[in-house]
């Protein structure tokens, strides 16, 4: 039994390896054709692999050396990581990344990189201020420091500190995994995923870090060291905006004196983080460039292309500035609703509410970029749900919007993509309730 199972498991790794080199290699994000076989050919490979490994040291090892085949690679599928360095360059000239979008102080002067980072990061990038949080603004100046006039070098450096953090969401993992009693394996279907290597260590996004702290406040949540969960949580913040989100599960699953203590350490980290771009008109140019994904960015989405399409039926126009209003009002509603009819489930259990939580608002959304999924997988790799697997592997589908002649979705493949993930949800809450482990 076992010899078969190891000879699937070679296979795996065999078709996992080739996509890899190929997807390394680069594929430009228009040819579809090439970028669906080869990560329809990984997703095979990790589905393999997964199902026949034995042990996680196993996974630690094999999930590492794919992501060392993209050492050297150019992200192709995404501009963002030529947006990271901008910021980092700008920030050693002591320009506010959050205050100043590149086109408005853009000469091919400004520093040696500024005309190929200007050109590579695209036309969207170039007309806002930066989004991204101060703790992925200081790697940016750092790792702009720290690799000079050489964008490859830069890039390089990048993605050594992504793979230091994707091994501290492993352990992480690994750990909150035992303290929930859950099996350590199950840590593959994370740090195996296609989605994952392809996007934060091909593409360069920092969902990796998010999940480190994020992880580790969680975890230490649970070990009861509130003070120290509200620090890693702020840092969680201090890289992206979304585990707000799970503030309100927080507050029902420690009660008001633990979560007391837990804002001692979240409010100080957060000042700390953002002190050092702090000028009278920042918050305003942040919430400026904020609101664009909920009021004006469309991409991927799901339950806010159908109400898109009622809007069009019955007032004629695009809606979206009523749904960056209201659905936020919903899904903020909803969550209270849930807390309080949840409130025994949420004194038990913190990770299953999160991930239900989380996977609401990504299907009420306005953007959804497939890398966005990638904390749901996280926290769905810590319970017995499987349906964020298939999410992740779906969502790749919408690189097929991308074509020479700009974004064009489709409907049938949107339709497809989330009709799928809707039945494997709906199949697993009917099978297993929503008080599942």
């Amino acid at each position: 039994m076992r010899t078969k199972q190891n000879i699937v498991l070679i296979l795996g790794l065999t078709l996992a390896s080739l996509a890899y080199l190929k997807l390394a290699a680069g594929i430009e994000r228009y040819d579809s054709t090439s970028l669906f076989l080869a990560f329809g050919t990984a997703a095979l490979g990790y589905v393999l692999i997964q199902k026949n490994s034995a042990k996680w040291q196993h996974i630690l090892v094999i999930g590492l050396v794919f992501r060392l085949l993209f050492f050297g690679h150019s992200p192709q599928l995404s501009p963002d990581s030529y947006r990271y360095l901008w910021d980092g360059a700008i920030q050693l000239l002591n320009i506010n990344p959050f205050i100043f979008s590149p086109q408005t102080i853009y000469t091919p002067q400004l520093f040696p990189t500024a005309p190929y980072l200007y050109e590579q990061m695209g036309n969207l990038h170039q007309s806002y201020p930066s989004i991204y949080p101060p703790i992925s603004q200081f790697l940016f100046k750092w790792v702009s420091y720290w690799g000079g006039t050489a964008v490859a070098q830069q890039l390089v450096g990048l993605r050594l500190h992504y793979i230091l953090f994707e091994l501290g969401v492993f352990v992480v993992g690994l750990q909150l995994l035992k303290k929930l009693q859950q099996p350590t394996i199950s840590i593959g279907w994370y740090y195996l995923n296609p989605l994952v290597i392809i996007e934060l260590t091909g593409n360069l996004h920092n969902e990796g870090i998010l999940l480190f702290f994020w992880g580790l406040g969680l975890l230490t949540v649970l070990h009861k060291k509130d003070v120290w969960a509200g620090v890693f949580l702020g840092l969680a913040i201090g890289t992206k905006i979304v585990p707000f989100i799970g503030l309100p599960l927080l507050l029902v699953y420690l009660g008001k004196r633990r979560f007391l203590r837990l804002l001692l350490g979240l409010l100080p980290t957060l000042v700390v983080c953002w002190f050092p771009f702090w000028e009278t008109t920042l918050l305003v140019k942040y919430w400026n460039t904020f609101s664009l994904w909920f009021n004006r960015f469309e991409f991927n989405a799901s339950a806010y292309y159908v109400v898109r399409w009622l809007g069009w039926q019955v007032v004629g126009y695009n809606i979206i500035g009523w749904w960056s209003v209201l659905f936020p009002l919903l899904f903020g509603s909803g969550v209270l609703w849930y807390c309080i009819r949840a409130k025994k489930t949420l004194q038990k259990n913190l990770i299953l509410p999160l991930l239900l939580v989380l996977t609401a608002y990504f299907f009420g959304a306005t953007t959804v970029h497939p890398w966005y999924l990638i904390s749901i997988l996280f926290f769905g790799s810590l319970t017995t749900y499987r349906f964020p697997v298939v999410w992740t592997l779906a969502a790749f589908s919408s690189y097929h919007a991308y074509g020479l002649d700009g974004v064009q979705e489709s409907a049938v493949v949107l339709a497809c993509s989330y009709g799928l993930v809707l039945l494997v949800l709906l199949y697993e809450v009917q099978k297993k309730g929503l008080k599942a482990s």
